[in-house]
C-alpha cells in the first residue's frame, strides 16, 4: 500500500534523488495509489533540500488542488524551507494561512515562526 511508496519516497529523499522520487510518485499513480499527506510533505523536503522553493510550492498547491488537507507537519515542511532558504515573509505567510485555514499550530510551527523574524 501507500506506506510501501512513501518509504521509498523517504528513501529518495535521503539520497536527494528528485528523478527518484519523481519516478515513485509516478509509479504510484499508475498503480491507483493515491499520495497521501506524508507523500506530499516528503516531496516538499526533497524539493527544500534541494533549494527548489517554486517546486516544494507547487506540490503543496498540487496537494490542495487535489482535495487532501494539509496537516500540521507539512505546513511545518513548507515554513522550515522558506525559513532555511531565507524567504522569511514565506513563512510568515504560511504560518498566517495556517490560523486562516484552522490547522492547528504546533510547538515547531510556533519556533519556525519566530526562526522567520
Amino acid at each position: 500500500g501507500v506506506v510501501v511508496w512513501n518509504t521509498l519516497l523517504k528513501l529518495n529523499v535521503k539520497k536527494a534523488s528528485v528523478e527518484g522520487a519523481l519516478e515513485v510518485c509516478e509509479k504510484m499513480r499508475a498503480s491507483d495509489v493515491a499520495l497521501d499527506p506524508y507523500s506530499y510533505t516528503t516531496m516538499i523536503q526533497l524539493y527544500s533540500r534541494a533549494k527548489q522553493l517554486d517546486k516544494a510550492s507547487e506540490v503543496f498547491e498540487s496537494m490542495q488542488k487535489q482535495g487532501v488537507v494539509a496537516d500540521t507537519v507539512t505546513y511545518n515542511a513548507l515554513m522550515s524551507a522558506f525559513v532555511h532558504c531565507s524567504k522569511p515573509d514565506r513563512a510568515i505567510a504560511l504560518f498566517k494561512q495556517m490560523e486562516e485555514e484552522k490547522v492547528k499550530r504546533s510547538a515547531v510551527s510556533f519556533t519556525t515562526a519566530m526562526q522567520a523574524c
